[in-house]
């Protein structure tokens, strides 16, 4: 889940993604300013030479955001969000359970798959955790078998995630709990 940034190094897919859009908001800003000054206050450059200096200011204020000890956005607040959002729509569907062998529960709504998107492609290394306090907090508070949770959080993610549908499998193989696991090790979601 890593990409490679403008400076050639490899850093978390979500870190690169938020640099470059940063990145393109300063460039542009860099042109306006200079076709609205006329050369007074800078100096016109190539375009190569803006977007450069663009990357380098952008940088930082992308770190800050996606840095959790102290950064724009506080990412233990969206975990504790995508966890209670994917608990809420679990409580409807475990009052309308009747016990029976086979449970559907229904999809995760896609704005709720999207944050978990973007809190994995700047937290890989937090994914397991994440799910795993999921099928956890499912099992406590609901009753509800980890596998059924599991199949769930596939099945949405494979609906709604942004992410490939390889990164998917890989993802889910190694995050989610041996409780969560399908029996086979397939997904009935995969393709």
């Amino acid at each position: 889940m890593s990409a490679t940034t403008a400076f050639g190094t490899e850093q978390p897919r979500g870190l690169v993604e938020d640099h470059n859009r940063l990145t393109k908001i300063i460039a542009d800003s860099l042109e306006d300013a200079e076709e609205s000054k006329k050369n007074r206050l800078l100096t016109r450059g190539s375009s190569t030479r803006r977007e450069e200096q663009a990357a380098h200011l952008a940088w930082w204020p992308a770190v800050a955001i996606n840095d959790g000890t102290d950064g724009f956005i506080p990412l233990d607040a969206v975990r504790t969000t995508i966890i209670e959002a994917v608990l809420g729509g679990l409580a409807r569907d475990a009052e309308d359970l009747d016990h029976s062998k086979d449970v559907f529960l229904g999809d995760i709504r896609g704005d709720v798959v999207h944050l978990i998107d973007w809190y994995i492609l700047r937290e890989p290394r937090l994914a397991p955790a994440l799910f795993g306090e999921i099928c956890l907090d499912a099992r406590v508070r609901f009753g509800l078998d980890p596998k059924d949770v599991g199949d769930l959080l596939r099945r949405s993610l494979h609906l709604d995630s942004g992410l490939d549908r390889q990164t998917l499998k890989a993802l889910l193989g190694l995050a989610l709990p041996p409780s969560a696991q399908s029996l086979d090790g397939r997904s009935p979601f995969q393709r």
